[in-house]
Parts: structure tokens; C-alpha cells; sequence
């Protein structure tokens, strides 16, 4: 018996002019032994802890359904699905300079 269920639509959003001056990503590593790994990594300085604040906040005004994805007794959690094509392109730009040459 699967978990899956009806999923909701997603809800289009403007989110890219939230976004600022681009900060520097770095790949950091998930090996234990701390030897770059271009399979599992961390893109960490993505977004600057201002950007962070905005887009929570922008997600909480937009507000959150229920999670119809999954059975309750599976999973049971409030989401929001937003489709920006500009935010997740501004995204990429910034993520394609840490990002391996496979990926860019």
C-alpha cells in the first residue's frame, strides 16, 4: 500500500526581487575523511541570512496548505509549493560557481 495520494498545485510566486547582492557560495564536503566528493556536498552561503528572513516571510504571507501528498498516518505536515522560474534561475546562477563542472 503506497503512501501517495493526490498532490496540490503549485502557486506561482515573484520571489527573485527578493534577492540582493549574490554572496560567494562554498561546496563543503559530506565525506567523513573531509576529501571533496562531487556526489554529496553542501552549497552553504547561498543566500544571505537577510534573503533567508525575506523568503520565510514572504512563504508564511503566502501561506501553507495541508500536505496531500502523503497519508496522514504516513506523513502529516503544511506545505507550500511555489513555482518561480526567475527566483530558481537567479538561484542557479549563484549555485553554478560551486557547483561541479558535471553540473554547470
Amino acid at each position: 500500500d503506497s503512501p501517495m495520494a493526490a498532490t496540490g498545485a503549485p502557486h506561482g510566486s515573484s520571489w527573485a526581487r527578493l534577492l540582493h547582492a549574490p554572496p560567494e557560495p562554498r561546496r563543503t564536503p559530506l565525506r567523513p575523511d573531509g576529501k571533496d566528493n562531487a556526489d554529496a556536498f553542501v552549497l552553504e552561503g547561498l543566500l544571505s541570512e537577510k534573503e533567508c528572513r525575506a523568503l520565510i516571510r514572504a512563504s508564511e504571507e503566502g501561506g501553507y496548505e495541508e500536505l496531500k501528498t502523503y497519508r496522514k498516518s504516513y506523513r502529516s505536515n503544511f506545505r507550500a509549493i511555489r513555482t518561480d522560474a526567475e527566483l530558481a534561475s537567479k538561484l542557479f546562477v549563484r549555485a553554478r560557481r560551486a557547483l561541479p563542472a558535471t553540473c554547470a
